[in-house]
Protein backbone atom coordinates (compact mmCIF):
# COMPACT_ATOMS: atom_id res chain seq x y z
CA UNK A 1 0.00 0.00 0.00
CA UNK A 2 3.15 2.38 0.95
CA UNK A 3 4.54 1.42 -2.61
CA UNK A 4 1.49 1.68 -4.61
CA UNK A 5 0.99 5.54 -2.59
CA UNK A 6 4.27 6.37 -4.53
CA UNK A 7 3.02 6.10 -7.58
CA UNK A 8 1.40 8.92 -9.01
CA UNK A 9 0.09 8.22 -12.14
CA UNK A 10 -2.39 4.90 -11.22
CA UNK A 11 -5.80 5.86 -10.06
CA UNK A 12 -7.36 4.64 -7.02
CA UNK A 13 -8.85 1.79 -8.50
CA UNK A 14 -5.58 0.47 -10.58
CA UNK A 15 -3.62 1.18 -6.91
CA UNK A 16 -6.35 -0.80 -4.91
CA UNK A 17 -6.85 -4.24 -7.60
CA UNK A 18 -2.93 -4.56 -7.41
CA UNK A 19 -2.46 -4.07 -3.48
CA UNK A 20 -5.89 -6.11 -2.64
CA UNK A 21 -4.22 -8.78 -5.25
CA UNK A 22 -0.52 -9.14 -3.63
CA UNK A 23 -2.23 -8.74 -0.38
CA UNK A 24 -4.13 -11.37 -0.78
CA UNK A 25 -2.16 -13.51 -2.60
CA UNK A 26 0.45 -13.49 -0.26
CA UNK A 27 -0.81 -13.75 2.99
CA UNK A 28 -4.18 -16.29 2.47
CA UNK A 29 -1.55 -19.40 2.29
CA UNK A 30 -0.41 -18.53 5.81
CA UNK A 31 -3.81 -17.71 7.22
CA UNK A 32 -5.53 -20.95 5.84
CA UNK A 33 -2.57 -22.98 7.16
CA UNK A 34 -2.76 -21.24 10.38
CA UNK A 35 -6.32 -22.22 10.62
CA UNK A 36 -5.60 -25.98 9.57
CA UNK A 37 -3.35 -26.55 12.50
CA UNK A 38 -5.82 -25.15 14.71
CA UNK A 39 -8.49 -27.70 13.59
CA UNK A 40 -5.69 -30.28 13.73
CA UNK A 41 -5.62 -31.20 9.83
CA UNK A 42 -2.02 -33.22 9.59
CA UNK A 43 0.61 -30.89 7.86
CA UNK A 44 0.68 -32.93 4.85
CA UNK A 45 -3.06 -32.13 3.74
CA UNK A 46 -2.86 -28.64 5.25
CA UNK A 47 0.33 -27.80 2.63
CA UNK A 48 -1.82 -28.65 -0.05
CA UNK A 49 -2.37 -25.68 -2.95
CA UNK A 50 -6.07 -26.29 -2.76
CA UNK A 51 -5.94 -25.91 0.72
CA UNK A 52 -3.89 -23.52 0.91
CA UNK A 53 -5.46 -21.62 -1.18
CA UNK A 54 -9.10 -22.21 -0.69
CA UNK A 55 -11.85 -19.40 -1.27
CA UNK A 56 -9.30 -17.23 -3.13
CA UNK A 57 -11.11 -15.62 -5.49
CA UNK A 58 -13.74 -14.18 -2.44
CA UNK A 59 -10.81 -13.34 -0.78
CA UNK A 60 -9.33 -11.49 -2.85
CA UNK A 61 -12.43 -9.79 -4.26
CA UNK A 62 -12.87 -8.80 -1.01
CA UNK A 63 -9.25 -7.26 -0.51
CA UNK A 64 -9.61 -5.68 -3.44
CA UNK A 65 -12.83 -3.82 -2.80
CA UNK A 66 -11.74 -2.74 0.71
CA UNK A 67 -8.48 -1.40 -0.83
CA UNK A 68 -10.43 0.59 -3.67
CA UNK A 69 -12.84 1.71 -0.87
CA UNK A 70 -9.93 2.78 1.41
CA UNK A 71 -8.51 4.93 -1.43
CA UNK A 72 -11.21 6.32 -2.51
CA UNK A 73 -12.44 7.62 0.92
CA UNK A 74 -9.06 8.87 1.51
CA UNK A 75 -9.20 11.13 -1.06
CA UNK A 76 -12.62 12.32 -0.82
CA UNK A 77 -12.19 13.40 3.47
CA UNK A 78 -8.95 14.85 2.16
CA UNK A 79 -10.80 17.11 -0.83
CA UNK A 80 -13.83 17.39 2.17
CA UNK A 81 -11.52 17.97 5.55
CA UNK A 82 -8.59 19.69 3.99
CA UNK A 83 -7.13 20.63 7.89
CA UNK A 84 -6.76 16.38 7.91
CA UNK A 85 -3.38 14.45 7.10
CA UNK A 86 -3.73 11.16 5.38
CA UNK A 87 -2.09 9.72 8.68
CA UNK A 88 -4.31 11.48 11.35
CA UNK A 89 -7.03 9.24 13.60
CA UNK A 90 -9.46 10.69 12.55
CA UNK A 91 -8.52 10.09 9.18
CA UNK A 92 -7.26 6.47 9.59
CA UNK A 93 -10.67 5.57 11.53
CA UNK A 94 -13.00 7.03 9.09
CA UNK A 95 -11.02 5.24 6.16
CA UNK A 96 -10.87 1.76 7.83
CA UNK A 97 -14.29 2.13 9.20
CA UNK A 98 -15.69 2.99 5.93
CA UNK A 99 -13.74 0.18 4.02
CA UNK A 100 -14.94 -2.64 6.57
CA UNK A 101 -18.85 -1.30 6.14
CA UNK A 102 -18.14 -1.29 2.04
CA UNK A 103 -16.56 -4.70 1.70
CA UNK A 104 -18.88 -6.47 4.09
CA UNK A 105 -20.87 -8.11 1.37
CA UNK A 106 -17.92 -9.54 0.05
CA UNK A 107 -16.94 -10.94 3.36
CA UNK A 108 -20.39 -12.73 3.95
CA UNK A 109 -20.12 -14.27 0.46
CA UNK A 110 -16.30 -15.19 1.48
CA UNK A 111 -18.03 -16.86 4.73
CA UNK A 112 -21.05 -18.62 2.76
CA UNK A 113 -18.91 -19.80 0.19
CA UNK A 114 -16.10 -21.66 3.18
CA UNK A 115 -19.42 -23.27 5.01
CA UNK A 116 -18.51 -26.48 6.54
CA UNK A 117 -19.84 -29.65 4.84
CA UNK A 118 -21.88 -30.47 7.79
CA UNK A 119 -23.40 -27.31 7.89
CA UNK A 120 -24.11 -25.83 4.89
CA UNK A 121 -26.65 -23.98 4.79
CA UNK A 122 -28.50 -22.12 1.28
CA UNK A 123 -28.54 -18.56 1.09
CA UNK A 124 -31.92 -18.44 0.94
CA UNK A 125 -31.69 -20.58 4.84
CA UNK A 126 -29.34 -17.02 6.02
CA UNK A 127 -31.92 -14.50 4.98
CA UNK A 128 -34.45 -16.41 6.76
CA UNK A 129 -32.63 -16.53 10.18
CA UNK A 130 -31.76 -12.81 9.63
CA UNK A 131 -35.93 -11.70 9.20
Amino acid sequence: SMFMRYMPNCNNLVKGLVVGFVFTTSTLPITNFRYRMSIQTPVDEALKPGVLYQAYLPTVLRDMVYAIARYALTAAILLRYTHLSPSSPAMLFSVVLGGCIISAPFNELRGFLLQSAGKKMTFSDGNARCS
